[in-house]
C-alpha cells in the first residue's frame, strides 16, 4: 500500500523499533505486510489473547509461529475480563496497559493501529450519540498520543474494501474474530445493524459522511491546540493546573476537557460547564469535585495520590534530610542572594528560601500568615499543604509568597524537592 510507505516516509526515523497491535485480522495483517513491503523490519508484534472463545489461545500459537516465521518479536497476553460489567471496555484498558508496559522495556518510536475508514466513521457515529463536544467527535486520528505512547494510525482513511483487495492480492489469510459479528457488543451492532439501518431509513450510505465528520472533528481539534498552545499547564506532586479565563469560552472548554483527559477525570455535560462557568467568575477557591478545584481563572487537577510530609516538626540543620516524601537540602546562607519561590514553584516540586533557623513543620489552621496569603492571592486549597518554619522567637517563614518578612534574618538556604518525580 503505497500510503503506508508515504506514512513511514513521513513520520519514522527509519532506526527506532516499532510496535504493532497485532490481532491476526484483517486490518492488522494488511498493516503488518504493508509496512514490511515499505522496507520496515524493526517490527514487534504484540498480541492480545482476550481469553473470551476457546479457540484462541490456539489462534494467539498461530500468530506466534507467523511472527517466528517473519524474524520479528512477538509479545502476548492473555487477559482474564470478569464476565460482568463491559467487557469491551475493560478490555480496552488491559490492551493499552499492556501496550504501554512493551513501551517502558523497549524504546518504541510509536505504537502502530490498524483502525481504518470504517471504524473512524462508527467512532463518529459513537460520539454523536453520546453527545460528544465536536473537537472531540472524531476520537480517531493518523497521529495521537495515549498514555505517552505515540500512536500511528495510517489505514484511517482507507475503506474495508481495499485492505481485502490487499489481502487477496496477497493470498494471505487473516484470522476472523466471530465476536466480531456478535451483536452482543455494540461495535458489531453498529457495524451490522445500527449503520445499515441508518442508510436504508436515509435513503444513502452514511458511512462517508460520519468519516468526513470524523476528519473536519480533527482538523477543529487540532485548530484548538494551535490557538491555545501557549496555555501549557503547569504539571508537579499536587497534579495539573493552568490559567485560562483570558482564553474564548470554547477555547476554555476545550482544553479543561482535554486537561481532564490527561488527568483521567471524567465530567458530566452539566458539571463541565459549571467547571467554565467558575473558571470565568474570577472566584477563589471553587471547589467543583473532591479532585478540581477553581481559582481566579485558573483550574486545578489534584493528583489522587501525592507525596507526604513529615509526621514530625524537622529541625533544620546544614546538611541533606528526607522528611516523608520530601528531600530537605539546607546550607549556610553565605551569599545572601535571597532566592525566593512562589506557590507555582512550589507546585513544579522544586522550590527554595532563605530562611531563620527553626523547624519545618506543616501549619495550622488560622495562623497568622492567612492575611499575607489573600494578599498574593495564593490559592486557598494549597496553604495549608505546605510546611512552614518557625523558631523560638515565633518568626514564621512560609514558601508560598516569595515574600521575606522584613523583621526575619535569614541565615539558611532551603531547597525542598520531591523524591517522587512529578508526572512528565
Amino acid at each position: 500500500m503505497q500510503y503506508v510507505e508515504e506514512f513511514l516516509s513521513i513520520h519514522w526515523d527509519g532506526q527506532s523499533p516499532l510496535l504493532l497491535g497485532y490481532s491476526g485480522g484483517p486490518d492488522s495483517k494488511a498493516l503488518l505486510y504493508a509496512l514490511l513491503d515499505s522496507g520496515c523490519k524493526t517490527l514487534h508484534l504484540a498480541h492480545v489473547d482476550h481469553g473470551w472463545r476457546s479457540e484462541s489461545a490456539g489462534e494467539a500459537s498461530e500468530l506466534e509461529y507467523e511472527a517466528q516465521s517473519l524474524g520479528l518479536p512477538f509479545h502476548k497476553i492473555r487477559l482474564n475480563v470478569p464476565p460482568k460489567g463491559n467487557k469491551e471496555a475493560v478490555s480496552r484498558e488491559a490492551r493499552l496497559a499492556f501496550f504501554h508496559s512493551l513501551f517502558q522495556a523497549y524504546p518504541f518510536q510509536a505504537l502502530f493501529l490498524a483502525h481504518q475508514a470504517g471504524d473512524a466513521a462508527e467512532t463518529a457515529l459513537k460520539r454523536v450519540l453520546e453527545g460528544a463536544h465536536l473537537p472531540f467527535l472524531g476520537g480517531m486520528e493518523p497521529i495521537s498520543k495515549i498514555r505517552g505512547m505515540d500512536v500511528w494510525r495510517p489505514l484511517l482513511n482507507v475503506k474495508k474494501e481495499k485492505i481485502h483487495a490487499f489481502l487477496k492480492a496477497k493470498n494471505l489469510k487473516p484470522l476472523i474474530d466471530p465476536t466480531n459479528s456478535d451483536p452482543a457488543y455494540l461495535r458489531a451492532r453498529m457495524r451490522l445493524e445500527i449503520l445499515p439501518s441508518l442508510a436504508q431509513q436515509f435513503g444513502k450510505e452514511i458511512s462517508e459522511n460520519l468519516l468526513l465528520l470524523s476528519q473536519r472533528a480533527a482538523e477543529l481539534k487540532a485548530y484548538f491546540d494551535k490557538k491555545t498552545e501557549i496555555h501549557k499547564p503547569r504539571r508537579g506532586p499536587w497534579g495539573l493546573f493552568g490559567h485560562i479565563a483570558d482564553l474564548e469560552r470554547v477555547e476554555a472548554r476545550y482544553l479543561v476537557q482535554k486537561w481532564a483527559d490527561l488527568e483521567n477525570v471524567r465530567f458530566t455535560r452539566a458539571s463541565l460547564e459549571t467547571t467554565v462557568d467558575a473558571v470565568f467568575s474570577n472566584l477563589p477557591n471553587r471547589q467543583i469535585a473532591p479532585r478540581i478545584f477553581i481559582d481566579r481563572g485558573s483550574v486545578f487537577f489534584l493528583s489522587e495520590v501525592t507525596p507526604a510530609w513529615g509526621a514530625s516538626p524537622m529541625q533544620l540543620e546544614p546538611g541533606t534530610w528526607n522528611w516523608g516524601d520530601w528531600t530537605i537540602e539546607v546550607a549556610l546562607d553565605e551569599d545572601q542572594t535571597g532566592a525566593e519561590s512562589d506557590w507555582k514553584d512550589v507546585w513544579s516540586g522544586r522550590f527554595t528560601a532563605c530562611v531563620p533557623r527553626g523547624s519545618l513543620s506543616m501549619p495550622r489552621a488560622g495562623t497568622n500568615l492567612r492575611y499575607l496569603w489573600n494578599t498574593r492571592k495564593v490559592p486557598a486549597f494549597l496553604r495549608y499543604r505546605v510546611p512552614i518554619i518557625t523558631n523560638e522567637l515565633g518568626e514564621v517563614k512560609e514558601f508560598l509568597t516569595g515574600k521575606i518578612l522584613p523583621h526575619i534574618r535569614p541565615s539558611l538556604k532551603v531547597v525542598v524537592s520531591t523524591r517522587s518525580s512529578p508526572a512528565s
